[in-house]
Order: structure tokens, then sequence, then C-alpha cells
């Protein structure tokens, strides 16, 4: 037995989805396919301030739009930190990247002529 809302399995005996207050089905629903999409990516700002990229991202997030920073979650891989260049130097600053169809407003919104 099968909820027909969220798909959960129940044992035969049971009737109705206990979350969803639904009859059950006899057979699972179909799962939705998902396709995934091609986004290219532009980078709008390159930099090794973290406050300058925090306000970044919050003036992007307010936008809805999304974005990528590269190389954030690298800067204290390797044990060096940032050291004194404000960014690890076996990475590289942080490279903060929109879908192409974004790039124009995010640019716009961040002030950057890349």
């Amino acid at each position: 037995m099968f909820c027909p809302k969220c798909g959960d399995e129940f044992v035969p005996r049971i009737r109705e989805c206990p979350d969803c207050r639904v009859p059950l089905a006899t057979e699972a629903p179909p799962k939705p396919k998902f396709e995934p999409e091609f986004v290219e990516l532009v980078t709008v700002l390159v930099t090794r301030d973290t406050g300058e990229l925090l306000i970044a991202k919050s003036l992007l997030e307010a936008e809805g739009i999304r974005y990528l920073a590269k190389g954030e979650g690298l800067q204290n891989l390797f044990g060096c930190g940032s050291l004194g260049a404000g960014y690890n130097l076996l990475v590289g600053p942080i490279q903060l990247q929109v879908a192409a169809k974004d790039a124009d407003d995010a640019k716009a919104l961040l002030c950057t002529n890349k």
C-alpha cells in the first residue's frame, strides 16, 4: 500500500496515510523525472575580502539571484588559511558566479564592470 500524495509505503493493513490523511493506493505513484539543466556561469565578482563576499551574497539573495561562491569552501582546506593575502594562496581568491542570464543584473547590483 502506497500513499498517492507522499509516496510512502505501508503494510497492507494500513488504509490511510497518517501524515497526509488520504486513502492509500495499491500501486506506488510514478516518480517525477529529473532532468539536469546546463547553466553557463559568469564570474561577476572576484574577492579576497570575506566581508565584501557576505555583502555581495546578501544583495544577490535579496533579488532572488542564485549564485556559486567558487573556492569559498577551499580557503582553509590546506591548513594555510588566508595568511596575509586575505585568501589562501594555493586556491586563490573567491569567485562569485551567476547564471549568464542573470549576469547583467548581478553586475549592476554589485556595481562591477567585469
